[in-house]
């Protein structure tokens, strides 16, 4: 079976780093970022990184 490699637009929409502190954009004042412990898939520094991003945005 051949497998393609993903679009690149919709892979950079899905990554909210795309907008955090971009031209045009707003961010929110208020915000939550889920996280479980039970994700195995992804490491505990992304959503401290996307936290610590949205707080020097702000």
């Amino acid at each position: 079976m051949k497998s393609t490699q993903a679009e690149p637009a919709p892979v950079r929409m899905m990554n909210p780093m795309t907008y955090v502190g971009a031209k045009g954009t707003v961010t929110a004042r208020h915000w939550r970022i889920r996280h479980g412990a039970g994700n195995k898939d992804g490491s505990f520094a992304v959503p401290v990184i996307l936290a610590t991003r949205l707080r020097t945005a702000a």
